[in-house]
């Protein structure tokens, strides 16, 4: 899963990649939420968590949308 998110993470990407991890992602995401098992479900929650941090490093400080907030 840390490869995968690296790989979404990185700029300069080629489209048909893209998309294909984005539709694994979206797929790994479903099958551990959908699995009942609480590792797997606070897993996807502390990924989810740092796939925004990474995103929201990038954004201004007037953003709408603060890091702090997360």
């Amino acid at each position: 899963m840390t490869e995968l998110m690296g790989q979404l993470l990185k700029t300069g990407k080629d489209q048909q990649m893209v998309k294909a991890y984005q539709d694994c992602f979206l797929l790994l995401t479903k099958t551990y939420y959908q699995s009942g098992n609480r590792k797997l479900v606070k897993f996807l929650a502390f990924t989810y968590r740092e796939l925004l941090k990474t995103f929201l490093k990038g954004r201004l400080s007037s953003s709408a949308i603060n890091v702090k907030f997360f």
